[in-house]
């Protein structure tokens, strides 16, 4: 990638060292700017209809992580348990719940065993 930017991306950034990328953590999702799925996402009902996780487990990391807003200080476990969760609950909702005629709805998809 860094031979193909070449003349296209300034030299400092092609010699950098590789970079991860991050996706939004916990702080991202708490505080009253929010978005709005995410208390539906989290709602001990949703999480229960999708059978994944403990809606009670759910509900204690929520309530810690909200309780963690003011300072932004989440432990590395509850940041990247809370994304996990979140991560998981739009993909159930996006993409196994989601009505048969819902735009991006993937069907028929399967795994076969070699």
């Amino acid at each position: 990638m860094k031979r193909a930017s070449e003349g296209l991306v300034p030299a400092a950034i092609l010699a950098r060292k590789k970079q991860p990328y991050r996706a939004p953590d916990a702080l991202s999702f708490v505080g009253p700017d929010r978005p709005g799925w995410v208390d539906e996402a989290l709602a001990p009902r949703t999480v229960a209809g999708a059978g994944i996780f403990d809606p009670a487990a759910v509900d204690k990391l929520w309530a810690k992580c909200r309780a963690r807003e003011s300072d932004g200080q989440f432990s590395n476990a509850d940041n990247m348990a809370l994304v996990g969760v979140l991560s998981t609950q739009l993909l159930v909702s996006r993409l196994c719940a989601a009505p048969p005629d819902t735009p991006g709805r993937v069907v028929g998809t399967r795994i076969e065993k070699p």
